[in-house]
């Protein structure tokens, strides 16, 4: 009875991460928790701990993206009135602006401030709560949650698989709402998936090569010598990170994650951290841009008739 989402295989697509990803998944393609308001295919942002962006690289006005996702969830939300089954379309409101870093933090202000963003609330963050779809479908017996989420995600029946770069495949289906809105903006699903992730790949691509660095060693080693002199012992930022968490953290409360991030911050800024990171993430994007242009702007040129397209279908036009 739960959503059918992207499922990934292969080496690339692990290496990637993308922990935006509503669940966990292991080569099964059912969610392990119901989330009725996500898509298949729709949440894959590379790691944060790791990723540089988390989103393609991209000329498409940050307006024109948004209206891509309102476009989906419209033709998502007919589509289900079509097929009997109730769905309330949800469009996120706008809020602040996400504070976000590409190769972790050296701003000292910001962290004492939030933290890691972990036991720190950020304003305009989204509620815990589940949204009217989620609620309406844990109401619903068994059998009916099931026809509700067939409509919205597909069916075994529908079942494709792509073939993407590198022996990576991504796994979606065709016969739900969420297909058809996708079909409707981007026409063929398996070019669509297929060129999206080919440009989605630059992404971990460059981390990965940024990482496999000298250069990139030294820094964190210098880092790791820093923290350890006021305290801290861990072999990297991320490692750092992950002492935060909940009760059985190695770094309990607010107090706690603000004196780690702070001192975080610090060793980042004396080591130079973020500047080599950056430097080696802008020759390694440059070359991997260069090796994917054609990719890049077919992605580009794939959107853009997206959004004339759904402009037509929604008499925006």
């Amino acid at each position: 009875m739960f959503p059918r989402l992207l499922v990934t295989a292969g080496p690339r697509v692990a290496a990637a991460a993308f922990a935006m990803l509503i669940l966990t998944v292991s080569g099964c393609s059912e969610a392990s928790a119901p989330a009725p308001t996500a898509a298949p295919e729709s949440a894959d942002v590379p790691e944060a701990s790791r990723a540089g962006t988390g989103a393609a690289p991209s000329s498409l006005a940050e307006e024109d993206v948004d209206f891509l996702h309102l476009a989906e969830g419209k033709l998502t939300a007919r589509c289900m009135a079509d097929r009997g089954q109730p769905y309330v379309e949800v469009v996120p409101e706008p809020g602040p602006e996400p504070v976000g870093f590409a190769y972790y933090n050296d701003d000292e202000k910001w962290a004492n401030e939030h933290g890691y963003q972990i036991n720190f609330q950020p304003v305009g963050a989204l509620p815990t709560t589940p949204d009217a779809n989620a609620q309406a479908v844990m109401a619903m017996p068994p059998e009916q949650a099931q026809q509700w989420n067939d409509a919205l995600t597909g069916t075994d029946s529908g079942r494709l698989t792509v073939e993407l770069p590198d022996q990576d495949s991504v796994t979606t289906y065709t016969d739900g709402c969420v297909a058809s809105a996708r079909t409707q903006l981007f026409g063929d699903l398996q070019t669509y998936i297929r060129t999206k992730y080919a440009v989605r790949f630059i992404d971990s691509t460059v981390v990965d090569r940024v990482y496999a660095d000298p250069a990139f060693a030294a820094v964190n080693a210098a880092w790791s010598t820093c923290m350890s002199a006021v305290g801290y012992h861990f072999a990297t930022p991320a490692d750092a990170r992950n002492a935060v968490g909940d009760e059985t953290a190695e770094i309990k409360g607010r107090e706690g994650e603000r004196a780690l991030a702070v001192a975080d911050a610090r060793c980042a800024k004396e080591t130079n951290f973020v500047g080599v990171a950056s430097e080696l993430d802008e020759k390694y994007r440059a070359v991997e841009m260069a090796n994917r242009e054609a990719e890049v702007l077919a992605y580009d040129e794939l959107r853009q008739e997206a959004v004339q397209r759904g402009r037509e279908l929604l008499d925006l036009s």
